[in-house]
């Protein structure tokens, strides 16, 4: 069953069905072998994000004590799957940036970086399959799953996400104000990318329930992909800025195209920000339960 709301269903089962059904895709990518087990684990990983995401609507509602003990628990086990993925994605990070690149001195060196972290790929991913790391992961997963049915989900209707939904929405408005104020620094862009994805994740669930809720879905999902390759082309710099080949020459002009690159995709997301989080966070949840109360279901 889709990532979505069920008409009527109920707060308490809705919840407990989503992340169960997300546990089980992660469980059975966990259980593939052969030459698709590494885009498996990926699909686990986004599986592992969508199941905090759901605990994350329901924060106030299950209370802060069992939410952080039930994010912390998806959230390491996720990390324990993150180092081959890593290793490839700044790999994919650099591909997309050198395309673009048309001075022969730069795409030398950075072709020589690429060989680099290719070799570094190939040294994470042979040490991660040679470990029993995704036996002891799906484990703990399956122990996990136990506990699905006990979170504490008492309220049946939009008060069991009101105030965690609230509290995602001003928490994202305030991030952003500290990202472009903290410019050039990358991380206060990451945080406020989570933000957006927590809220991208329950824009994702509801939007079963009315139309309206689809398009602001679709624009969060967006700014979402922005400042993941955002994310991406930091996390890339700090990784090049290691070898001794970007301490100058072509080199180290690869880095400065890396910053531009950030910057002006940073730059091009901001009045998207700002319109999407233009309303109060009152308002904002006031919005989404009045469609809940009123639901106009999307078109198929």
């Amino acid at each position: 069953m889709a990532y979505a709301w069920v008409w009527g269903e109920s707060v308490p089962d809705g919840i407990r069905r989503i992340i169960r059904e997300q546990a089980e895709d992660a469980l059975a990518q966990l259980q593939v072998t052969g030459d698709e087990r590494d885009t498996a684990i990926h699909s686990a990983r986004k599986a592992f994000k969508r199941i905090r995401a759901a605990l994350r609507m329901v924060r106030k509602e299950i209370g802060d004590d069992v939410f952080s003990e039930q994010n912390a628990l998806y959230r390491d086990i996720a990390r324990e799957l993150s180092p081959v993925r890593d290793a490839y994605m700044v790999i994919q990070t650099l591909d997309s940036v050198s395309n673009q690149i048309k001075d022969d001195a730069i795409t030398k060196a950075t072709s020589s970086l690429r060989d680099k972290l290719d070799d570094n790929y190939q040294k994470v991913r042979q040490d991660f399959w040679q470990t029993d790391t995704v036996v002891t992961v799906s484990q703990r997963l399956s122990d996990a799953m136990t506990h699905i049915d006990t979170l504490p989900i008492q309220h049946n209707g939009f008060k069991a996400f009101k105030k965690s939904i609230k509290q995602v929405y001003k928490r994202g408005q305030k991030q952003m104000i500290v990202a472009y104020t903290s410019v050039p620094q990358p991380e206060p862009f990451h945080e406020w990318r989570k933000r957006v994805k927590y809220l991208r994740y329950h824009m994702e669930i509801l939007q079963s329930i009315h139309s309206e809720i689809t398009p602001l879905h679709t624009k969060f999902d967006e700014l979402s992909e922005v400042l993941g390759t955002v994310n991406d082309l930091a996390v890339l710099h700090e990784r090049l800025s290691n070898y001794p080949a970007t301490k100058f020459g072509a080199g180290r002009h690869l880095l400065a195209i890396l910053d531009y690159q950030r910057g002006r995709l940073e730059k091009s997301i901001h009045d998207d920000g700002e319109t999407l989080y233009a309303m109060s966070p009152n308002a904002f949840v006031k919005q989404i339960n009045e469609w809940w109360a009123n639901p106009i279901p999307s078109p198929a």
